[in-house]
């Protein structure tokens, strides 16, 4: 069962493992989800996907709602507007926004009910109020947010979203082919990945899809903090610098910390230094 998606079907294109990860996560209970990954990785497909499997097979109620229009640091009772709007389309009970999100959501017709907030990363600190508070009013409710970095929510759950594999890539892009009347012919893979390069811009390279407070906390670690004093310094949590130090190697198709520093571009290169010298005589 299912409501406030509002929207067509579209094909779907591998994604087994992270979809087996999310459906195992919605199975035991999970209470937050949370995929990230880079700007149009694939995250809100995947979400919708996961989100629709789960209310078949569980007989859960979805509602869905993107926040890219919701102004960036907006707080919780904005959020909280903007989703009951998406969901709802009107309210007519004078509670405040908030409430009447718990109320709504208590009024599932399925054993479960799943919310989907899709691009959080702009809004992370009214998500994150938003959903403690729904999570702990709504004990049927289960929380699945995209976002290029995550929530913050104590009990949050990750799934890093890759970019496709190139066979995957290659299929998705013969089958939008095939839709508008111009089928691939000869070598499609080497079709595909010609697109894929040539879409890059000039001077693209990976730290471009750090998030702002990644990019910090990688300059930060490459020039030899440790993470729980990169936490005292941010005002953060060590398992939230944990979390974002692990966002960076992914999109920097890294495997350890150590080899940031071959990633970080010349024009910031020389902050990098500056903070390397201030923690040795710190």
């Amino acid at each position: 069962m299912q409501s406030s998606t509002g929207r067509r079907a579209r094909e779907f294109v591998g994604r087994e493992e992270e979809l087996r990860r999310i459906a195992i996560l919605l199975r035991e209970g999970a209470r937050m989800i949370t995929l990230t990954g880079p700007a149009g990785v694939g995250k809100t497909r995947l979400a919708e996907q996961a989100s629709d499997e789960y209310a078949r097979a569980a007989k859960a109620e979805v509602h869905r709602s993107p926040l890219t229009d919701v102004a960036r640091d907006s707080d919780i009772d904005s959020v909280a507007r903007h989703v009951l709007h998406s969901i709802t389309r009107t309210s007519r009970s004078g509670l405040p926004a908030g409430a009447e999100l718990v109320r709504v959501l208590s009024a599932t017709r399925g054993e479960r009910v799943v919310l989907v907030l899709d691009s959080c990363e702009h809004v992370l600190t009214g998500v994150s109020g938003l959903a403690a508070e729904l999570i702990d009013s709504v004990p049927a409710l289960t929380i699945i947010a995209t976002s290029r970095e995550n929530v913050g929510w104590v009990d949050e759950y990750l799934v890093v979203v890759p970019p496709l594999s190139t066979p995957d890539a290659v299929e998705v892009l013969r089958r939008r082919a095939e839709r508008i009347g111009r089928p691939l012919h000869d070598d499609p893979a080497g079709y595909g990945v010609a697109c894929v390069v040539s879409a890059l811009p000039p001077g693209w390279s990976r730290w471009e899809e750090l998030t702002p407070a990644e990019s910090d906390v990688a300059l930060l670690a490459a020039a030899g903090w440790a993470n729980r004093e990169i936490a005292v310094r941010r005002g953060a949590s060590v398992r939230r610098v944990d979390a974002q130090l692990a966002a960076v190697r992914h999109k920097l198709m890294i495997a350890s910390r150590g080899e940031i520093a071959q990633h970080v571009p010349d024009e910031i290169a020389q902050r990098m230094r500056r903070e390397s010298l201030t923690r040795r005589r710190a």
